[in-house]
């Protein structure tokens, strides 16, 4: 088995999760460079998809990431993945999309990020990226955002 340094493991969140203040490790700061009608403390949206294995080896074409932890069956049958995981920046365009094209939508940039990966995504597997705004001042968007499989597993949460 290789080494595997800087993996952990983190707690779990279900579709229907009520997110507390407990739940909010870190906020996402955007600035919205347009009105925010209709934004409010406690707006939620949320985008699903499920990554194919094409999906994967476009996102290593376009990055240069060529990972066998991404693509390499054989390798990662050696690894405790035991298979192919999708990129964790793949995942993390689902944010970005909840984040430019929901809410708050078309002409939000994210200014900062921080992102926990707490448990691998494998190819064919549908995640579900839900964020909250947690605070508004003037350009500032606060938010709090999770993405988890439908079976409830936690793949990362974090800022944007």
């Amino acid at each position: 088995m290789r080494g595997l340094s800087g993996v952990s493991v983190g707690s779990t969140a279900q579709l229907s999760k009520t997110f507390t203040e407990e739940d909010v490790k870190v906020f996402a700061r955007l600035t919205v460079m347009r009105g925010l009608s209709g934004v409010s403390v406690g707006s939620t949206a949320q985008l699903s998809k499920t990554f194919t294995e094409e999906d994967v080896k476009v996102f290593a074409r376009l990055t240069g990431d060529y990972n066998p932890i991404h693509l390499d069956h054989k390798f990662c049958s050696e690894t405790h993945f035991s298979r192919p995981i999708v990129h964790g920046m793949l995942t993390n365009g689902l944010v970005s999309a909840v984040f430019g094209t929901v809410l708050p939508g078309p002409g939000a940039v994210v200014v900062n990020q921080t992102i926990n990966f707490t448990k691998p995504l494998y190819i064919g597997e549908e995640v579900c990226a839900k964020i909250t705004v947690v605070n508004i001042r003037k350009r500032f968007i606060d938010c709090k955002y999770v993405c988890f499989t439908t079976d409830g597993k936690n793949i990362m949460d974090g800022t944007a």
